[in-house]
This record gives structure tokens, C-alpha cells and sequence, in this order.
């Protein structure tokens, strides 16, 4: 019995040495481990306010140049924020794919008391009354080389009123420790640690999504604020022309009072006007709605305040200094080289190549050596020590189904 403690912690120690290296730099438990455990995770119900709006706000109006119109569509969008999240899950999805390696702790203890009457003098007494106790101890865990292991180690106590009993109160004790390796289906670095390969590949897929939604934004922003100049431009040339329709309108109007137009002909010019006034309005929604899309996108319309506010853009329609100069074989290969969604492409090959190899490692047999040793003890207040004995055991376990049919649709799957 004093022999079968120091041997589990010795062994426990073993199994959790790699962990332990790996988590010099956090110890274990930290300060908050029961609370991340046991609590569950604060979940916002609605998004944080938008930032820096009213930085920009000047004499009741947003005044934003270009540069400061993508700033704050990045702190504000709600686009971006949503595609965040979907970059965290990405992550988590890594920790899911490792938990297989977990090592997994159990423990069991309880007491139990009987009492009955015996019917025969076999049962030691007229009346039977015993008191079991025990506590059980696990550890296991699936290594990436597909061997598993359980180390386990139980002790229990049994007390009763029985003349016939050797030991009372009698201690049992047993300490178990098996081993179990994959030889051909799941066996091997690669197909254990596939899940957490394709993981990653997930990962830099939803950053590169990231940073695509991003590019598509600024984009939008860059578009809306021009659209926004672009529809003032129209609005103060529809103006104007109204203004030239009135002036029109007016000359012809004082020529038909002095007789020198014929009474029919003042309709055109009203008619004229009365068109361009038409054309400022629907210009004057046309540019309600280009300022609505621009305050969406920026994030001002999560601000109720900021969002009532006229738009006030700095820059000017006309172009500044000499235009750049593209040459198209070189964006082409730029492109080629930065875009995201080609890197997604890419890492999506890589993906189904896994997948493949994986299905491949799935329809082969399963062979499984496993080894198992135990020793138990017995003892009580006189402990015999010719009580005491061992066993070991190994065994080959072969199986393979005989149909195949799910395996054979999965590779099918990944290789279409």
C-alpha cells in the first residue's frame, strides 16, 4: 500500500511533464481558474458606442476629410466588427481541435451502509451490518501519436459486524495502468493532428476574409464620400441652371407684357423652369440618400445625435497635382501576389489535400496493441503481505467492418 502511492505520482508526474513545459510561463490553477471554469463567459447584448465621431465635430457639423472618413469607418463599422468576431471563432476553433489532447482528471468517492437481518448463521450475525468506502483516481489521455494511456488507482474500506470476516475493518487498494496504440488507422502525428492543421488553415482563411471585407470597405467609403461631392456638384450645377430657367422666365415673361412675344410661348419657359426645379428636388434626395449611405458606412448612424448632423466633406472635387500613373502589368502581378481571396483559394487546396490523405488513413483497418498492468492489495489491521499480487496483460485488437460504405463517401466527398 505504501508502495502504490509514490508510483501513481511518479507516473502522473510523467504524463503531465510535457505540459508542464509547455506552461512554464502560466502556472496552473491561476487565480482565476474556477471562475473561467465554472462561470460562463460575459456576452454583450448590443455593440459598444461608436468612437471618435465627435472629434470631428465642429459649429453642429461632422466635417471629415477622406483620410479621417476611413478612420472612422474602422473604429465604427459594424461590418468590421461582426467579421472580428468571426476571426475569434476561427480561433477558438484552434483550441476546440486541441482539446482531444486534454488530459482528463476523475475522481470518485462515497460511502455506503447496509443493514439486514440474516436468515442463517452463514451471514455472521443475526443481523448484518456494513459499512463500505471508497475513492477512485484516473488520469488519461490521447497523445498525437495516437497511443492513449490511463493511469488510475482505487481504495476502498469495508467494516462489518461478521464473525467470518479475515480483516475488519479490511482495506483494498489497486493501481491500474494501461497503454493502447493505434497501428494502422490513427496512427501517426498527421492524422491525430489533422483537426488542429485544418484549424490553422481556417484561420488564416478568416484573416484573409478579414482583411478582404476591409479592402471591400474602404473601398465603399472612398466611393461614398466622392459620390456625396459628386451629387453637391450636380446639385449646385442644377441650381444654377434653375437660376438661368428664372432669369429666362422672367426676361420673357416682361416681353409678352410689352407685346414682343406671342402668348403661346411663355409656356416653354415655364415649362422649362418649372422642369429644373423638378431636377433640384430629386437631385436634393439623390444627395440625402448618398449622405445616408456615407453615414453607414462610417458608423454615424449608431450615434442618433451625430447621425442628425449635416456632413461637412473638406475635400475638394478638383484634382490636386498630377495624377498617378498605373501601369496594368504590374498592378496585375501585385494583385496577384496581395489579394486575399487568392490566399483563401490557396489555403483551401491545402485544406482538401488534408482531407483527402485523412480519408484515405480512415478506410484503412483497425489495429489496436494494447498493454495493461495491475497490482491490487488487500489489507487490515494485521496486513499479510502473501495477499498481495500482480498481473500484466497484452493484447493485439484487429478489427475492420465489413462494409465501408461512410468511409468511402467521405473520401469521395473530399475528393470532389
Amino acid at each position: 500500500m505504501r508502495r502504490i502511492i509514490p508510483a501513481l505520482c511518479a507516473i502522473c508526474v510523467l504524463a503531465l511533464a510535457p505540459h508542464a513545459a509547455r506552461a512554464q510561463s502560466a502556472p496552473f490553477p491561476t487565480s482565476k481558474w474556477f471562475q473561467e471554469v465554472v462561470k460562463h463567459p460575459y456576452v454583450p447584448k448590443q455593440l459598444a458606442p461608436p468612437e471618435k465621431l465627435r472629434d470631428f465635430v465642429a459649429d453642429g457639423k461632422l466635417q471629415l476629410s477622406l483620410d479621417q472618413a476611413i478612420q472612422v469607418a474602422l473604429a465604427n463599422n459594424t461590418n468590421i466588427r461582426i467579421d472580428e468576431l468571426s476571426y475569434q471563432n476561427s480561433w477558438f476553433g484552434i483550441l476546440s481541435a486541441q482539446s482531444p489532447f486534454d488530459p482528463l482528471l476523475t475522481t470518485s468517492f462515497g460511502p455506503t451502509r447496509s443493514t439486514s437481518p440474516q436468515a442463517s448463521q452463514l451471514g455472521g450475525a443475526q443481523t448484518l451490518v456494513s459499512l463500505n468506502q471508497f475513492a477512485q483516481l484516473n488520469i488519461s489521455q490521447l497523445l498525437p501519436t495516437g497511443t492513449s494511456y490511463s493511469v488510475g488507482s482505487s481504495t476502498s474500506r469495508s467494516s462489518s459486524n461478521s464473525i467470518f470476516n479475515t480483516f475488519n475493518p479490511s482495506w483494498s487498494s489497486s493501481l491500474n495502468f494501461s497503454v493502447t496504440q493505434s497501428l494502422l488507422r490513427n496512427r501517426g502525428l498527421f492524422v491525430n493532428r489533422a483537426p488542429i492543421i485544418i484549424a490553422r488553415r481556417h484561420l488564416q482563411q478568416s484573416h484573409d476574409n478579414f482583411e478582404s471585407q476591409v479592402s471591400s470597405i474602404i473601398q465603399i467609403v472612398v466611393s461614398d464620400y466622392w459620390f456625396v461631392v459628386q451629387q453637391r456638384e450636380i446639385l449646385a450645377v442644377d441650381k444654377k441652371a434653375v437660376d438661368q430657367a428664372q432669369a429666362s422666365y422672367d426676361h420673357d415673361k416682361r416681353s409678352l407684357e410689352l407685346g414682343a412675344l406671342p402668348p403661346y410661348d411663355i409656356y416653354r419657359t415655364e415649362s422649362e423652369l418649372a422642369t429644373r426645379k423638378v431636377a433640384v428636388v430629386q437631385q436634393e434626395y439623390s444627395l440625402k440618400e448618398a449622405e445616408d449611405s456615407l453615414r453607414t458606412a462610417i458608423g454615424a448612424d449608431l450615434d442618433p445625435n451625430v447621425g442628425a448632423m449635416d456632413l461637412f466633406l473638406t475635400e475638394q472635387a478638383q484634382p490636386v497635382g498630377e495624377l498617378a500613373a498605373i501601369d496594368i502589368g504590374q498592378a496585375i502581378q501585385r494583385a496577384h501576389e496581395k489579394r486575399p481571396e487568392l490566399e483563401q483559394a490557396r489555403l483551401q487546396l491545402d485544406v482538401d489535400d488534408i482531407n483527402i490523405r485523412l480519408a484515405h488513413n480512415q478506410m484503412q483497418p483497425s489495429l489496436n496493441l494494447t498493454g495493461n498492468y495491475s497490482t491490487n492489495g488487500l489489507g487490515g489491521n494485521q496486513i499479510d503481505h502473501r495477499s498481495r499480487w500482480t498481473r500484466q496483460r497484452a493484447e493485439p485488437n484487429f478489427r475492420i467492418p465489413v462494409s465501408n460504405i461512410r468511409r468511402h463517401t467521405f473520401a469521395q466527398s473530399s475528393h470532389s
